[in-house]
Parts: structure tokens; C-alpha cells; sequence
């Protein structure tokens, strides 16, 4: 997946009114799924980076969010957009950690 999209827009000149057809860059976002012991366990959204970024992406989350000594974890990517954590899916119950943007 591209990191960057083009999207068609209008632009409109807020002195004149007119208006131009253009094309602006939008980052794309797209989910990643995290499984605990072989169950899904939450979905976060992210920007797609280059492979094997995700995995280091859940240890940070893990860590930030004080859910396990995410430094010793056993994490790795298993699918483009899923990653696997070798961790109690108790552990990640919905409650432990939300998040809106």
C-alpha cells in the first residue's frame, strides 16, 4: 500500500471564489490487527511503513501503555497487517487499552 494517495479536489480561492480542479497528497491509514496467542485481540489504525515496522509499533503501544514488559515480548509480523504477540489475550481486553483519535 502507498503510503501517499492523490485525491481530485476543488480548490477555491477565498478572495476571488474561483475555482480550480487539483490534486492534493493524503496519507493513507489502514488497520493493523493484533493477535494474543493465535486470538485477535484489538485493531489499531496506523500509517503502512516499510516491513517489520509494525511488530516494533505494537512493542512502543505495549509499552506506552504499561500492558506488559513489552522489551521481553516475543512479537513478530505473520501477515502484512497482522501481528502476533506472544501474550495472555486477557491481557489486552478491551478495557486495558482505548483509544480515539
Amino acid at each position: 500500500m502507498d503510503r501517499i494517495a492523490q485525491r481530485r479536489i476543488q480548490r477555491v480561492d477565498t478572495r476571488t471564489g474561483a475555482r480550480t480542479a487539483d490534486r492534493d497528497p493524503v496519507i493513507a491509514e489502514a488497520a493493523l490487527t493484533i493477535c494474543a496467542r493465535g486470538r485477535e485481540a484489538m485493531v489499531v489504525m496506523r500509517t503502512p511503513g516499510p516491513p517489520g515496522e509494525d511488530a516494533e509499533l505494537v512493542r512502543g503501544l505495549l509499552h506506552a501503555e504499561g500492558v506488559a514488559d513489552a522489551v521481553a515480548l516475543a512479537i513478530r509480523q505473520v501477515e502484512a497487517d497482522v501481528v502476533e504477540v506472544d501474550l495472555d489475550p486477557a491481557t489486552l481486553a478491551p478495557r486495558a487499552l482505548t483509544s480515539t483519535a
